[in-house]
């Protein structure tokens, strides 16, 4: 499929990032068609977008650097409730989890793609993500993701 090989060499060539951009709109788009799933009462659809930003999540906490101050130690925390929220929203099939959880998501998306912006302009400052990722954000495991 031309468009995977586009995705996969897109992935390889970004930039730290990118990279956790390209994450964070991942989990929004899974987030907004397993919303959307859970409408219609698609559940096979609904449970595969919730698992895979689930693993999206597990993928973010593997980049947190804890050497870097109170962020990362936040961000564990914020990652782990979003992950055992939408644990409880798969199991109870609720779309208004689902939405709760996609809405601070999406802030985070915005956040960091004003701060990658920002480092851009300007001299990079330290975020406390370490970015060098395992690309198996995908293939993770299911379960708790630890701290």
């Amino acid at each position: 499929n031309p468009y995977d090989a586009y995705r996969k060499v897109q992935f390889e060539t970004a930039d730290p990032g990118q990279l956790l951009l390209m994450l964070y709109k991942g989990a929004v788009r899974s987030l907004d068609t397993a919303e959307s799933a859970l409408r219609t009462r698609d559940y096979t659809t609904s449970n595969k977008e919730i698992v895979r930003t689930q693993n999206i999540l597990l993928e973010l906490l593997r980049t947190l650097d804890h050497q870097q101050g109170d962020i990362p130690a936040t961000l564990s925390e914020l990652y782990n409730y979003l992950y055992q929220a939408l644990i409880e929203a798969n199991i109870r099939k609720d779309e208004g989890s689902v939405r709760h959880v996609r809405g601070i998501v999406s802030r985070l998306s915005d956040a960091f793609e004003t701060a990658v912006g920002q480092a851009r302009s300007t001299a990079v400052p330290t975020t406390g993500v370490d970015v060098r990722f395992s690309n198996t954000y995908q293939e993770a495991p299911y379960g708790n993701p630890g701290r």
